[in-house]
């Protein structure tokens, strides 16, 4: 499961640098002006939140008992605190999970998924 996440979130940063977004009720779709918005707003929180989750998990897979592993050591166990701090930012991605619901819910024009969606 928790691949499947990394893999959707980190989806979701690559889909952010190419999707149109509006910008004073003008839909703005340069490629250049899309990748400075997402730049300027949700790529560090992206970053800092998929790096951690990256780098733990490829650490698990790679040191046989790497959990263990990196329970152990105490300089990693003091720099997995920090990265339980920043994996504690997950909440404001639910934020930017409401925001695409609520997009694909605008664009809806069948009745009938409106209301399975709602």
């Amino acid at each position: 499961m928790d691949v499947l996440c990394q893999v959707f979130w980190t989806w979701d940063m690559i889909m952010s640098c190419i999707t149109a977004f509006v910008n004073k009720g003008v839909l703005v779709h340069k490629l250049r002006s899309i990748l400075a918005h997402y730049l300027k707003t949700w790529f560090v929180l992206d970053t800092v939140v998929n790096v951690p989750d990256w780098i733990a998990l490829c650490l698990e897979l790679a040191v046989p008992g790497g959990d263990k592993y990196l329970e152990s050591s105490s300089n990693i166990t003091q720099s997995l605190r920090v990265f339980r701090v920043v994996r504690t930012l997950r909440i404001l991605r639910v934020a930017k999970l409401v925001r695409i619901f609520t997009m694909i819910k605008n664009r809806i024009t069948s009745e009938s998924v409106f209301i399975i969606f709602n």
